[in-house]
């Protein structure tokens, strides 16, 4: 039996040398694997939707895992020119908010430790791209922080939930009749 096992990881070896010396192509997640079938439909609605129309109707930012992680993402509304704005490899960004005057998204960083999500914090970044600016610090490694985020029309208030339900852990058994999470307000010009 043991000597089966060689023979099968000794060809599977042999196998992957080969193709190794060929380059495999980079994974597109936008194109066909596979056979196709394309289907319209449109929709008035969704759930866990992660994105925002900026202030003049153009453009829409949204998450996408594209480039291997949670990252902010800008697309015309017709669909063409797709840019990347964040990116980050480690730090999933998603949650995108257009600032009002359209040059800037906000977003939630997320920060992982024993749980999934993490804590987050909310950054801001240009659209053209960049390593961003930190608008609030995570209060601990597990609760969550800067999810929904809005900005006031004039930009001088940002907007977004924190869990406040106490301790330092993430809790899945919260107490749904107790404070959980608030909508909470940063003064960008205060601080």
């Amino acid at each position: 039996m043991a000597r089966r096992w060689q023979s099968i990881l000794a060809a599977f070896i042999v196998t992957g040398t080969a193709a190794a010396g060929q380059e495999e192509p980079a994974w597109d997640v936008t194109a066909a694997h596979g056979e196709v079938k394309t289907v319209s439909f449109t929709a008035s609605e969704g759930t866990w939707m992660n994105l925002d129309v900026s202030p003049d109707g153009q453009d829409i930012a949204f998450t996408s895992d594209r480039s291997g992680g949670d990252n902010l993402w800008i697309i015309t509304r017709d669909g063409s020119d797709v840019t990347q704005v964040t990116g980050e490899s480690f730090r999933l960004v998603n949650g995108p908010a257009w600032a009002p005057d359209g040059q800037y998204l906000l977003g939630r960083k997320h920060f992982t430790s024993t749980r999934s999500l993490g804590a987050g914090e909310v950054w801001m970044y240009h659209i053209t791209g960049g390593a961003g600016l930190q608008l609030t610090r995570k209060k601990n490694e597990q609760q969550d922080q800067g999810n929904d985020i809005a900005t006031s029309p004039n930009g001088r208030y940002v907007y977004f939930s924190e869990d406040m339900s106490g301790g330092t852990t993430f809790q899945y058994n919260k107490d749904p009749h107790g404070q959980i999470y608030v909508i909470r307000r940063l003064d960008r010009e205060t601080g």
